[in-house]
């Protein structure tokens, strides 16, 4: 994969464990999640660090009995 198209992969992978903690079942052939689009170096790292934070929050609010 060119590193054009797996940077944006990569930084969107954080916020994917959103999707995972709040959605019962992701079916990836029917589900369509908009890729982020490569604007620059700063705007992958956001997004990376935009997605943790909203996992991590996630994480935080997740009673037990979910797992």
């Amino acid at each position: 994969m060119p590193l054009g198209k797996l940077a944006p992969h990569v930084a969107q992978l954080a916020g994917f464990g959103l999707t995972i903690l709040t959605t019962p079942a992701f079916d990836f052939s029917t589900g369509t999640i908009p890729p982020v689009p490569f604007e620059s170096s700063a705007q992958l790292v956001k997004a990376l660090d935009e997605g943790a934070a909203k996992v991590r929050a996630a994480l935080q609010t997740t009673p037990d009995s979910a797992w």
